[in-house]
C-alpha cells in the first residue's frame, strides 16, 4: 500500500489548486493518499497499472532467446499447459521431438515469421477482447441508467488523461462504503468483498467513460457555477490536465463525480458530464 501510494505521488506531482467539475474537493469515495492529496476510490491503482505497463516493453514472440527482465532470467521459455495459444504448440513440439516423442520439431528457418504472426494475432485478439468488454459494460450501464434513472451521480477516480479529456472509471461502490478499505480494483474474495473487520469494501469499477475537456469547468468556488471555455493543457507525462487561465488541474487518481450523458452500445463509447 506505501509503495503504491508513493509511486502515484510522484506521477501525480503537487496538487496546486482545484480541479474541473469539482474534483479538488473530497467528493464521496475520495480519500486522502497520506501525503494530503485527495485520491479517488480505488487509490489510484488504475491509472498507476496503466503507467506501469506502458513503461514496459511490449512483449512478443521471438525464437531468440533475450531472458525475461521480470524474472531477472537469462534463460525462459514460456509455454502454458494445457495449450491456449499456436506459440505453446511450437515450444511443446520442439521438447517433445527433444525427448525423442517422435514429433517433428519446428524449422528453424520459420520461426523467426511464425513469431511475428503469433505476436500480431494475439494483439488482434486482445483488441477484439477489450472491445467486446466495453460493449458488455455498455449494456450494463443502460440497465443501471434505466433503473436508477439517468440523472443519477456516480463516483468516479481519474483513469486516464489525453488531450481530449480524462477517461474516468465510476460505479461498483455501495452507498456508505468506505472504498479506501479495499485492497485495488476487482478485489472481492470467499468472503463476499469484506474485509478482516467485516467492512464491505470496494470492489472494481463497473464502468468507464470520457469526460470531455469541453465539457469540463474549473470551480471558482462555493456558490460559483463554475466557468466553462477553459483552455486545458496536457503535460509532457500525460498525468495531469492544467487549466490556462484559472490554473485548475486534473491529475491521474483524482476522485470526480460524473453523470453520465450518452452510451454507444455498439462502439463500446460513454460520455459523461460532470457531476452536480
Amino acid at each position: 500500500e506505501r509503495h503504491v501510494q508513493a509511486a502515484l505521488e510522484r506521477a501525480r506531482g503537487r496538487r496546486p489548486g482545484p480541479g474541473p467539475g469539482g474534483a479538488a474537493s473530497r467528493g464521496r469515495g475520495g480519500r486522502d493518499s497520506g501525503g494530503g492529496a485527495e485520491v479517488g476510490p480505488w487509490g489510484g491503482r488504475i491509472a498507476l497499472r496503466t503507467l506501469v505497463l506502458r513503461s514496459l516493453q511490449q512483449a512478443y514472440y521471438s525464437p531468440k532467446n533475450i531472458g525475461h527482465a521480470g524474472l531477472h532470467s537469462e534463460c525462459y521459455c514460456h509455454f502454458t499447459s494445457p495449450i491456449r495459444r499456436y506459440p505453446d504448440l511450437v515450444c511443446h513440439r520442439a521438447l517433445v521431438s527433444t525427448l525423442g516423442g517422435g514429433e517433428p520439431a519446428p524449422r528453424a528457418g520459420e520461426l523467426r515469421d511464425l513469431g511475428e504472426w503469433a505476436s500480431e494475432r494475439e494483439r488482434e485478439a486482445m483488441a477484439i477482447e477489450r472491445a467486446g468488454e466495453d460493449v458488455a459494460r455498455c449494456f450494463a450501464l443502460e440497465q443501471a441508467l434505466y433503473e436508477g434513472g439517468w440523472e443519477q451521480t456516480f463516483t468516479g477516480e481519474v483513469a486516464g488523461l489525453i488531450s481530449a479529456g480524462a477517461f474516468v472509471a465510476f460505479g461498483g461502490l455501495a452507498a456508505g462504503v468506505d472504498a479506501g478499505a479495499g485492497e485495488g480494483p476487482g478485489v472481492g474474495g470467499a468472503d463476499g468483498g469484506r474485509g478482516r473487520t467485516g467492512v464491505a469494501q470496494a470492489r472494481g469499477p463497473l464502468y468507464e467513460g470520457m469526460l470531455p475537456v469541453r465539457r469540463m469547468r474549473a470551480d471558482a468556488g462555493a456558490g460559483d457555477s463554475g466557468r466553462e471555455g477553459e483552455w486545458w493543457e496536457l503535460n509532457e507525462q500525460e498525468t495531469i490536465l492544467h487549466g490556462e487561465r484559472s490554473g485548475a488541474t486534473i491529475r491521474l487518481g483524482d476522485p470526480i463525480e460524473v453523470r453520465v450523458a450518452r452510451v454507444d452500445t455498439v462502439r463500446g463509447r460513454v460520455d459523461l458530464v460532470p457531476g452536480e
